[in-house]
């Protein structure tokens, strides 16, 4: 009784806040002031955009990474492992055999401490190396790049949406970017995705975007990862 009771206090105490976001991980990276998304950090339109394994961009994405789908999953398989204190040393160096996989979890690893991935799913693993390689796009200086977020009404727990990744001003907090990242070779998924998130943001009458980033800027990059 005592439990169901705080947790109807801390409902009614959310029921004028308006729209809800809730991190999923815990990101070091990110400023003090915008550790916590709140509805004034967004705005109508954010620029969107879309993360891919190899071959995405084919696909329509903006944006490719290149790994293969069975590299992502043997990532996979040693991260989940890693993440619960189990070192896979036949996972190991089989990884340390392959230039592609050493390289792709050299890049995790170093972010690992900071980014808080669980590595519960299989997309987690190209979630932290797109966020590793949007820092081309977006310089650290000026922008964070984190992720990893549900979005819902305050006056209820069910979740509407999550978003992949979304990119923010340092100085403001303001979200110029929202994008989702898969590692399927459909993105008519994603689409829908970030659609129903700006449905969100309408509904709620966010603001118009007003900040000075030009969003054309994502259409010039080169694939994630290239150099």
């Amino acid at each position: 009784m005592v439990v169901v009771l705080a947790w109807i206090l801390t409902f009614v105490s959310f029921g004028h806040a308006g729209p809800y976001f809730t991190p999923l991980r815990e990101d070091l990276s990110l400023p003090d002031n915008c550790k916590e998304p709140r509805l004034v950090f967004f705005q109508i339109p954010s620029e969107k955009f879309y993360v891919g394994r190899k071959g995405a961009l084919s696909m329509g994405f903006t944006f490719e990474y290149p790994i293969e789908r069975q590299n992502a999953k043997i990532l996979w398989h040693y991260l989940k492992d890693y993440s619960f204190g189990i070192e896979n040393y036949e996972l190991y160096e089989k990884i340390q055999k392959s230039p592609q996989l050493k390289r792709d979890l050299d890049i995790i690893m170093s972010n690992y401490d900071e980014q808080g991935f669980d590595f519960q799913s299989e997309g987690e693993v190209l979630e932290s190396l797109a966020i590793h390689h949007l820092y081309q796009e977006f310089p650290e200086n000026l922008y964070f790049i984190t992720g990893s977020v549900q979005y819902h009404e305050s006056y209820s727990p069910q979740t509407i949406g999550e978003l992949d990744v979304l990119v923010g001003r340092r100085d403001t907090c303001e979200t110029i970017a929202v994008g989702e990242v898969k590692l399927g070779r459909t993105i008519n998924k994603a689409k829908k995705q970030l659609r129903r998130f700006e449905d969100f943001l309408i509904q709620h009458e966010a603001s118009p975007f007003a900040g000075d980033y030009n969003p054309k800027v994502l259409r010039k990059v080169i694939p994630v990862g290239a150099h």
